[in-house]
């Protein structure tokens, strides 16, 4: 028997990419990015996406769909909604996000998870900032007072290798962060919308942006 010459599954993700971007409006992402200036450049000259970053975006997007079944099998858990849209608008500012699921535990009040795929939780202790600063954005937006931040082991899980596949933190609503990241999407449009650079910000995504060349820290 012959391999089919195809790569079904590199075809079957790149039919699924290659949505524009909506002109005058940040995503959570966005404001969340720990370097303005990255940010700025993936809205002004957005950087074509290899199949290998599809790839890894497909897996988490598997990933996140598992995770909400685990969820949705737990008793006294109702899932009420996924991909529950979160807006923030005012003048000119529009601040779009989407939280991962909106649950309801043991007929309780409703907490807003989001999902996250890693590479490892060994070194996990505590959730990480940026992921604080995406969920605050939702419960804020949202008008709710609790979330959770739930991390999967993709290593782990897709090996089988290792005990600890899964953690989930408890985030309690902030009204300062939310002003916090309000605050920076003010400048963040106030830079695209005169055309300058912002300043960068060295931090962890540095080694990974795709736009280190040209930038003073890169």
């Amino acid at each position: 028997m012959n391999a089919m010459e195809t790569n079904l599954l590199d075809q079957h993700i790149l039919t699924k990419f290659g949505k524009a971007r909506v002109s005058g409006i940040l995503y959570v992402t966005d404001i969340t990015k720990p370097c303005l200036r990255c940010a700025y450049l993936d809205i002004t000259s957005p950087k074509k996406s290899t199949i290998e970053k599809r790839r890894v975006f497909e897996s988490s997007r598997i990933i996140e769909a598992f995770w909400i079944d685990v969820l949705r099998s737990l008793p006294d858990t109702r899932v009420l909604s996924t991909q529950v849209p979160a807006y923030y608008q005012k003048e000119t500012l529009r601040i779009h996000g989407r939280a991962d699921a909106l649950i309801q535990h043991n007929i309780g009040a409703l907490v807003v998870h989001e999902v996250k795929s890693i590479k490892s939780l060994y070194h996990v202790k505590q959730p990480i900032v940026e992921h604080i600063d995406q969920l605050q954005f939702y419960l804020n937006a949202l008008g709710l007072e609790n979330g959770r931040l739930d991390y999967v082991d993709k290593t782990v899980l897709f090996s089988g290798q290792g005990e600890l596949v899964d953690i989930s933190f408890l985030v309690k609503r902030d009204p300062q962060s939310f002003e916090g990241l309000i605050h920076r999407a003010i400048v963040l449009e106030s830079f695209v919308n005169a055309g300058e650079f912002p300043q960068p910000e060295e931090c962890w995504l540095c080694q990974y942006c795709g736009h280190r060349e040209g930038c003073p820290i890169g």
